[in-house]
């Protein structure tokens, strides 16, 4: 969260105002079911990303223990 704030970025891996902006110019349903499609299959990958890192570092030994020396 620390580096979205200070990179003034957004908690996906892509830009969410420009196709707002193409579903509002288009007024069209199909256009705003395609927005929530983008979005909802974007939450689902987001989850399953956040659960498969969890699972990495919940393996032993998958994260460095005590001091280290760079």
């Amino acid at each position: 969260m620390v580096f979205l704030a200070i990179g003034r970025s957004e908690l996906s891996t892509e830009n969410f105002f420009d196709p707002v902006a193409a579903a509002i110019n288009r007024r069209e349903p199909s256009a705003w079911f395609r927005q929530g499609r983008l979005w909802a299959l974007a939450l689902v990958l987001n989850l399953v990303g956040g659960t498969v890192m969890a699972a990495i570092f919940t393996i032993e030994g998958a994260l460095l223990s005590g001091p280290t020396r760079f």
